[in-house]
């Protein structure tokens, strides 16, 4: 599984301009790797959370992802965002 080799990830977060507007969501992303340094090259998103800022948001985070190199060209993944504090 991918998720093993991780190296380095980033938590997505909201501009403070968008926290409050109290959006939030749930999308599906596929990752698509530098094979020889394990560094993202583009993100794309397959399921929008229906919010434009929080997809960005998550693909900013995204795009700081590493994993091992030459182990995975790309992978899919689900990442939720929620303003909600108790989330």
């Amino acid at each position: 599984m991918w998720a093993a080799d991780i190296i380095s990830r980033a938590k997505p977060r909201l501009p403070e301009s968008e926290r409050a507007k109290k959006q939030g969501g749930e999308g599906f992303f596929r990752v698509s790797l530098d094979l020889n340094t394990g560094r993202v090259k583009d993100v794309v998103v397959k399921e929008s959370t229906d919010y434009a800022a929080v997809d960005a948001a998550i693909v900013r985070a995204l795009r700081q992802w590493t994993l091992r190199p030459r182990r995975w060209k790309e992978f899919e993944i689900r990442v939720g965002l929620y303003n909600d504090p108790r989330r």
